[in-house]
């Protein structure tokens, strides 16, 4: 009976989003990306209070679960089956509908190709002439980089020096206690313990990553330079703040929302994404909103162009949050060791801003434990965007 009632759940949001192609919605037939299944972000026109989003959700057969601060939208779950959820479409775009839009809770993917150890050094920092930034700065700790990605391995060699440290949730609090370990949400921000970032994925105060994606492209932010081991960041000094997007359901458009929600909060100078997928973007997109709520707040967003070969001005072809039309976006393509477009990096001449070494590229990693139970830090070779980015 479950199933049952999840596949009629889902037929609804189906036709639901075919059903508003040409209003505020969006059609399925543009959009490739999975989503979680039985949750939906809505936006709400502006005015409608709190209490009565709960109200009118509640009485289509859903839930709010998550209320976002950078535009009048929450993340909603379908919880009363009994409805005729069959009826959302024609009562969320309804005329008197405070709805403005209505889509799945997308899943991204990561921006990464296969490792490749063939190359033996950090080609990358002579291509781009790294050494002449380095005679003006080598980086400084007060700037920070918010890495949404796969978590940040904290413990690694090269990465703890440059790892964010939150001023007001370290040190011991008035009763002598570890402010990192209180339990206490000691800066009074919504989180508690959040010492070195927060993971939105799992919802909790480690964003320990045991993919290796995030602590690669930690690595070539703010390796630390200097130290005699592995590489060289661009930024010998930096604070790499780690926000952990990644969970049980993939890394997921509420999880995405939440972390640059929290970047604002926390005033980090960049934001750092290297992940996107096809979405039916509009200037009421959600996402579209956080971002252009971070340039607001002077956040320079940094976004990896995508790594299927395509042009990011077609339409058909446009990955997001790289495609988006926002003063604060930086996207970023690939170039391999000859300073050439990478044969699968996206590329853009309206939507691309820079070209960077992406191919075989050097940096921190992780590799699996024998049996595959649980990881260890190392230094690998990736290619993508995201190392571009």
């Amino acid at each position: 009976m479950v199933l049952i009632v999840r596949a009629l759940v889902l037929m609804a949001l189906l036709v639901t989003f075919n059903a508003r192609g040409n209003g505020n919605g969006l059609s399925l037939r543009h959009v490739s990306k999975p989503f979680v299944e039985n949750e939906v972000i809505v936006r709400f026109a502006d005015g409608v209070s709190q209490q009565e989003r709960a109200d009118y959700l509640w009485a289509q057969g859903l839930e709010v679960v998550e209320e976002f601060k950078t535009s009048p939208t929450v993340l909603a779950r379908v919880v009363q089956s009994d409805n005729n959820v069959l009826q959302l479409a024609a009562v969320m775009d309804d005329f008197y509908s405070p709805v403005v839009d209505f889509q799945p809770n997308f899943i991204f993917e990561l921006f990464d190709d296969l490792e490749d150890p063939g190359m033996t050094s950090q080609y990358h920092h002579r291509v781009t002439q790294t050494d002449k930034a380095w005679d003006i700065t080598k980086g400084s700790k007060e700037v920070v980089v918010a890495v949404l990605d796969t978590g940040l391995h904290y413990l690694h060699e090269d990465l703890m020096a440059n790892t964010f440290e939150n001023p007001g949730e370290i040190g011991a609090d008035e009763n002598g206690n570890d402010k990192r370990t209180n339990g206490i949400d000691d800066d009074e921000n919504g989180y508690v313990d959040d010492h070195r970032g927060w993971d939105f994925g799992d919802n909790d105060n480690d964003p320990m990553d045991v993919h290796g994606h995030g602590s690669h492209c930690a690595g070539l932010i703010g390796a630390t330079g200097g130290n005699r081991v592995g590489g060289a960041g661009v930024n010998w000094q930096v604070g790499v703040m780690a926000l952990k997007i990644i969970g049980n359901k993939g890394i997921t458009m509420s999880s995405v929302i939440k972390a640059i929600e929290y970047a604002i909060l926390m005033e980090v100078d960049v934001i750092n994404a290297s992940w996107g997928g096809k979405l039916p973007a509009g200037s009421r997109d959600p996402l579209r909103a956080a971002i252009a709520a971070a340039g607001e707040a002077g956040i320079l967003f940094v976004a990896a162009a995508g790594n299927k070969g395509r042009d990011n001005d077609d339409p058909l072809h446009a990955v997001y949050p790289a495609s988006y039309d926002l003063d604060n976006l930086l996207t970023i393509a690939a170039t391999d060791k000859d300073d050439k477009k990478a044969s699968f990096s996206n590329y853009g001449k309206n939507t691309v801003h820079l070209f960077s070494p992406g191919k075989n590229i050097y940096s921190t990693g992780l590799k699996k434990s024998l049996l595959g139970r649980g990881v260890s830090p190392t230094y690998k070779y990736m290619s993508g965007t995201s190392m571009a980015a």
